[in-house]
């Protein structure tokens, strides 16, 4: 469920994206009419893959309330950045029967011959998830109505690509979710899939801590209630309904259309604008390069 950066692992020469022998954008399942809405599913069918989603982290308690609605869906599009063994991505293709797409971003040693442990419907896109042209060939594939960031751990590389993908591939009302968030709070020096870790640590700063960053975009949501037209912290936040916590893992849901519709008036200012322009060059001066 990792990838590997091109420092450690060798140089990425381009993007390589390997699909079933059907089109990419045609892929159908056709056992649908089997597809049941127990959200109970979701967690067998995690726990059977052997995902440490299920084994270790036990993220099937938050996917069962965050997907549940999602599992019969037609013509769904999912994408996992990480896909080192392949066994969630397995995972996903259970529990949604109907999806259209089920991309996998893989990248690094630990993905090879991965393409023998997938289903012949699973998409696998190969690419390091901290580089532009992959996130750009994720975003020309979307947009997506689920996202799932599993991949290097790395803050940085986990804001990246948030900051990549959020406005452009994400559609509305779909999720964005970022797994093991444990990894920005380890020791400067420890060490996970050929990266070191620097600069880490619960005293950081946003621009090395996914946490510290997502905890600023959060204030966006107060913008109409104190009039703060200027508020943002992050391409497209503008469409950011609802972040929800779980333990160690976080879930951004995008608005719907009609949800962006009904949102509430601007009040008047209600704030010091002096202070709210400091925060925000501070905040825009730790986010990431694009």
């Amino acid at each position: 469920f990792h990838v590997f950066s091109a420092f450690c692992c060798g140089a990425l020469a381009g993007v390589m994206l390997t699909t079933p022998a059907n089109s990419f954008l045609r892929l159908r399942l056709s056992i649908g009419e089997h597809c049941s809405p127990n959200v109970e599913d979701i967690s067998y069918w995690l726990q059977q893959s052997g995902s440490d989603k299920f084994h270790t982290h036990h993220y099937e308690r938050y996917y069962k309330s965050w997907l549940g609605d999602m599992r019969c869906k037609h013509d769904l599009k999912i994408v996992e950045i990480g896909a080192q063994k392949g066994q969630s991505l397995n995972a996903w293709e259970r529990i949604f029967p109907n999806s259209e797409v089920i991309l996998g971003v893989a990248y690094g040693s630990g993905t090879t011959r991965l393409e023998d442990h997938v289903s012949k419907r699973i998409s696998l896109l190969w690419g390091d998830q901290s580089k532009k042209e992959t996130m750009d060939a994720v975003v020309e594939r979307g947009p997506w109505d689920i996202i799932i960031d599993d991949g290097s751990h790395l803050p940085q590389h986990m804001m990246y690509s948030f900051f990549s993908l959020w406005q452009k591939a994400l559609k509305p009302g779909g999720i964005y979710v970022i797994e093991d968030l444990e990894t920005n709070y380890w020791r400067d020096g420890d060490g996970l899939y050929g990266y070191i870790f620097s600069s880490v640590g619960i005293a950081t700063t946003a621009n090395y801590s996914a946490l510290k960053k997502i905890d600023q975009i959060r204030e966006v949501l107060m913008r109409f209630q104190i009039g703060a037209r200027n508020l943002t912290v992050a391409p497209g936040d503008g469409e950011l309904c609802a972040i929800e916590w779980g333990m160690n893992i976080v879930r951004l849901r995008k608005c719907t259309e009609a949800e962006v519709k009904s949102n509430p008036p601007w009040a008047p200012i209600h704030y010091d604008e002096h202070m709210m322009d400091g925060w925000l060059r501070e905040a825009h001066s730790t986010n990431p390069a694009l």
